[in-house]
Formats: structure tokens, sequence, C-alpha cells
């Protein structure tokens, strides 16, 4: 058997290599966004509904055409947007389910309609503008549907009406923390709050603490110990009052007690991240924010711009806000960290769409995926979005662009995706992650591991001659990691049968050297 033999440098210089890149896979010419899912059945696809024709199209992982769907819609539709498309949710067969709207014609109002790939329409849905797929973790998934009576509540599997709600207000469903699966809605008019059991029968009717003057509310947030651990429920509530032009928003439980009266803002929500403790945020009307502390609501921080709180894979728990030309980001404490510069700019308007480590490139650096925009002659804009490191290299800059995000799903390779805008066409870019992780090369002394065979399409053989344990890691080529392997003995086995085919890279360290091998799977 030929041995494939990787050489490890022993060295007192360190030589890094680098080509971290991201590469158009494929772009999408379709009017109408593609959707990128696994399925149980199918795997990996892209779909897309075709504006000119109303059909849905589905591509494979590699981006070719895999079959080509007939929406029954009537004739001059127009409009289309395409919800989802499930496999094994709405019923056990293996057809496709896709939820889109549209308009029957250009001047009507919106229609929605729920229909199998064969074309079966199983949810006809006249005057309405939504279909929510609501999946909640611990209970029975739902549809919920939003026409202009109300919300209705449809069962899955089976698509059975179990309620309509006859009110103008959206109805949102919750699986409380002590009592389970309610759904509530806020009265506007009369300041009501009202929750219902899961049979739809009325539970608690509580009054919302309005200030004097507010004519609307909306609620932000509800739970009954994500704030405070007793069994009460804690609502967060935004109000309005148009005659002095003041927004107001509260923190008040269900016996009416007021635990935080936050004037001048916007809304209060409660941010929840993995791994650290959660806190209240606060937007005021001029765009400037506050972080309060769980359970006891005292103020920590302001800031002077909107700010987001997020957890990097590698630095842990930050703050950031964007004042228009550098990014502040803040420790978890509040006290300063780094700052990136990416302006200023020439515009209108720019927001953050993501800051994260790891994501898309294995490197430290942070990743800053951003997008300004800027009023053009012709009632227009311009849309341009970027995709930077931490240093200001430009690894994406896309023309007509107002989103780019990270698509990440679990058992698939990590893509970046462009929803580009020009009139009248909406259609998505992929790109592939091209990420080679740095070699760290040490000279002076020669040793080698063998690793055999490569290309392996069942177990990876793995020789280690020297004397101390070695660490390996088993990554895609995006850096994602598979396996970590701890190697003790002189000859360790490793099995790749389950993998995909493709290209992985073996990742592996000790005290005094660092080395990365490509591995081919078939």
């Amino acid at each position: 058997m030929k041995l494939f033999l990787l050489f490890i440098l022993l060295t007192s210089s360190v030589i890094t290599w680098s080509q971290n890149s991201l590469n158009l896979e494929h772009s999408y010419t379709g009017e109408n966004f593609s959707m990128r899912a696994v399925y149980p059945t199918f795997g990996e696809k892209y779909s897309m509904i075709e504006e000119a024709t109303g059909m849905l199209n589905i591509y494979n992982a590699d981006h070719s055409l895999w079959k080509t769907i007939t929406l029954p819609v009537p004739v001059g539709a127009t409009d289309y947007h395409l919800f989802w498309v499930t496999e094994e949710v709405v019923n056990p067969d293996s057809l496709f389910e896709i939820a889109y709207r549209y308009k029957p014609s250009a001047s009507s109002s919106f229609a929605c309609r729920l229909v199998n790939e064969q074309g079966t329409i199983l949810l006809d849905l006249p005057a309405t503008s939504q279909i929510y797929l609501n999946r909640i973790g611990g209970l029975q998934d739902k549809i919920l549907v939003l026409d202009s009576a109300g919300t209705d509540v449809y069962d899955l599997p089976g698509l059975t009406l179990e309620h309509e709600f006859l009110v103008n207000q959206g109805v949102k469903r919750i699986n409380f923390e002590y009592d389970g699966e309610k759904y509530y809605y806020a009265d506007r008019d009369t300041s009501l709050l009202y929750i219902y059991n899961d049979n739809f029968s009325l539970w608690k009717q509580i009054n919302i603490p309005r200030p004097a003057g507010a004519v609307s509310n909306s609620i932000r947030h509800i739970s009954q110990s994500k704030i405070n651990a007793d069994s009460l429920i804690e609502i967060s509530a935004s109000f309005v009052n148009p005659v002095l032009m003041e927004v107001n928003s509260r923190i008040f439980n269900d016996a009416g007690v007021v635990l935080l009266d936050y004037q001048d803002g916007r809304y209060l929500y409660l941010d929840e991240l993995n791994g650290s403790s959660s806190k209240l945020i606060g937007y005021r009307l001029s765009d400037s924010a506050d972080v309060f502390s769980v359970p006891s609501l005292t103020l920590e921080q302001s800031y002077p711009k909107r700010v987001k709180r997020i957890h990097l894979a590698l630095s842990g728990e930050k703050y950031y806000y964007y004042d228009g030309a550098v990014v502040h980001l803040k420790n978890s404490d509040h006290s300063a960290w780094k700052t990136v510069q990416i302006g200023p700019l020439l515009a209108s308007g720019s927001n953050i769409e993501h800051i994260s480590e790891t994501k898309i490139f294995s490197d430290s650096l942070l990743e800053i995926g951003y997008t300004w925009w800027r009023n053009m002659p012709g009632n227009q804009q311009e849309y341009r979005s970027f995709i930077i490191n931490e240093h200001g290299t430009v690894f994406l800059e896309e023309r007509n662009c107002y989103r780019t995000y990270i698509s990440e799903i679990d058992s698939l390779e990590t893509k970046v995706i462009t929803t580009l805008n020009k009139p009248k066409c909406c259609f998505d870019k992929v790109y592939e992650i091209v990420n080679n992780t740095a070699i760290n090369v040490i000279a002076n002394k020669t040793q080698s591991i063998h690793i055999y065979p490569n290309p392996v399409s069942e177990h990876l053989m793995i020789e280690n001659p020297i004397e101390e344990p070695l660490t390996l890691q088993l990554m895609t080529t995006n850096g994602k990691l598979i396996q970590t392997l701890t190697i003790k003995d002189k000859v360790h086995e490793v099995d790749v049968s389950m993998l995909p085919n493709g290209i992985y890279f073996l990742s592996g360290h000790s005290d005094k050297f660092n080395f990365n091998q490509k591995i081919v799977v078939y």
C-alpha cells in the first residue's frame, strides 16, 4: 500500500499560510428569493419561484435543477412570495408541501395557498397575508394563518381548523415555563391582554397599565420565570402617545405591578444568550440604548447607539454598536475591547448584518457583514453589501445587494448567500467558503507521520512515530469541526465511512509543531 508521508519540520521560525476567500458557487436568476433547506429524504435543496411563470424550481446541492412544480394560481397572478417548503411536516408522505402568497391580479389583495408538489390544494386562503409554520420545542407543530378576519389555527398533521380568533390583532403562541402551551393577544382598544389555554378556553385576562394618553400598545415579551423566578407572568409592552409624540415601554406582571418604567423607550426586549445570563435591552426614541441586569432590572450601562449582544466563538460574550463609521465592541462588563473602521460612507443609511468569529473563516479575526444604501435620482436606492475582517480586508463586495447572510444548517457546509435587489428582480448568489487553515512549520529536524490510504473510503490509518500524544482535528474545508482525536498509540484508525464524499482537512498540534493536511473521502 502506498503511504502518504506528512513531513513535520521542527524549526525556530514560523511560516503562516492563509488564503481565505469567498468563491462564487452559483447565481440564481429567477425573480423571487431562493430558500436553502435540508430534507429528511432528499437532503440539501434550494427552492425558488419564477415570477414570470409562477413555477417553483427546486435545485440540488450542486445547483442542478432537480424538479419543477407548477403552482396552482389564477391566470394573471403576480407578486409571489415563498413562505416555506417542507417534507413530512404537514403529512407523513414524501411529497413536498409548499406555502406561498400571491396576488390574483395586480389590483387585488393577497391570497395564500398550501399545496403539495402534485398541485393538490391543501389550504386555499383568500384575503390572507401570512401562513406561519409554528414550531416550538416540546409542543406539536401548528399552522397559524393571518387573514382579514383574524388568526386561524390549524393542527399538524391533518390540517384541521382548530380555532378562529376573530380579532384584528395578531395572535401568538407560547410555551410557558410553568403552565405550558398558551395563545395570547393584546387588545389595543381596551388595553387588555387575553391569554388562552391550548383548548382555546380563556385562561387569564390581564389589565395592561398604559401611561396616560397612550392609545396603542404592543407586547414585546411574555414569560413566567425568565425575568423573575416567581410564578407571576412578566410582560414587556410598548406604548405611543400620538398627541405628545411620546413613546414609553414598561415591564409589568399579571398582578398589575410595574417593574420597570422606561421613559422615551421604543421597546424593551429580553436578550437570552446561550452560556450567559439574560439581559434586558432597551432602545430609546433617540436611538440610544440601555442594558439592564436580570432579575434586578437595575441599569448596567447606557450606549449612544442601539447595542446588540453576541457570543463570539473564541472571545465569548460581547456588546457592539455602530455609529455609521466605526463598530465599537465592548466586553461583557462593558469595558472597551476593540474598534473596527468600516466608514465613513456617503450613504443614506447602513446596517451591520453580522459579527462573528470562525463562522466563515477558521482564523481568529472578526468577520463583519454590513450593508449601506443611499438615495439616488428618480426615487431609486443603491445598495451595497460587504464582508470584511477586522483589519479591513474585503472578502466580498456586492452591488445592488441589500442582504448578506451566513447560511448555517446542521450537517451541511456553511455558505454565504447574498440577496440582490434590482427593479422587479430579486435573486440570490451562493458563495463557497474557501478556508485554508494556517500551517506553522518549525525546522532543523524532520519527522514524518504516515497517513494512508489517501484518498480513503472507509478507514484512515495514522502512524505516529513521535513519542508523545497528538491532538488531531478532522474538519470540513470551511473549518467546521467534525471530530477531535487524541493519538496515543503508534497506529490509530479513524472511521470515515459515514462522511459525505469530499475534501477534508486533518489538523494536528503538539507542544513542538502544528500541521495541516488535505484528506479526500470518496
